[in-house]
């Protein structure tokens, strides 16, 4: 039996974004899940995470120690940060989107001053990496999602992109 063409294609998202932040004395705890669904006549899709998980301690004004799954937002850069480290890559159709943190262990110093330098800074951060936490995806490869790799120049001209796994690589796009 032959089906006509459909006109048209009803598509349908609903996106939840919750943040929730609860102190008592010097102790914060600081939760930002993100939820999604899509749906249309052809395909459903559904997406959940939690963006931010952490503990923040404030022994000092001057001084914050935390930990947990944190997203570090160094800088006012909307297409692209130079300052931006430690963040994932921004969505290029929603630049505005809050990004999933990295489980990380950082420490923030902040000191002010009389005169024409008056504030001070110092935020070192760690940033566990293996197998099980904090994989990083690989910009330029297709089909990459969660893997961890390297880039290298074929002879070509292009480039492949060599997964931790011997004997799986692709080209780049």
């Amino acid at each position: 039996m032959r089906q006509t063409p459909r006109d048209t294609l009803n598509h349908h998202t609903a996106a939840l974004k919750l943040d929730l932040k609860y102190t008592q004395g010097i102790a914060s705890l600081s939760l930002s899940a993100y939820a999604e669904a899509q749906r249309d006549s052809l395909s459903s899709d559904r997406t959940t995470r939690f963006d931010e998980a952490y503990l923040s301690l404030k022994p000092d004004p001057s001084l914050t120690l935390g930990s947990g799954k944190v997203a570090l937002n160094w800088g006012k850069g909307y297409a692209w940060n130079p300052v931006g480290f430690i963040q994932r890559p921004k969505d290029p159709n929603d630049t505005t989107l809050a990004r999933e943190g990295y489980a990380l262990l950082v420490v923030d110093f902040i000191r002010h001053f009389p005169g024409d330098l008056q504030t001070i800074a110092f935020t070192p951060v760690l940033l566990p990496v293996s197998s099980q936490i904090n994989i990083v995806p690989m910009m330029g490869c297709q089909g990459s999602g969660r893997a961890r790799g390297s880039l290298a120049h074929a002879g070509d001209g292009g480039c492949v992109c060599h997964l931790e796994r011997p004997g799986t690589s692709w080209p780049c796009w």
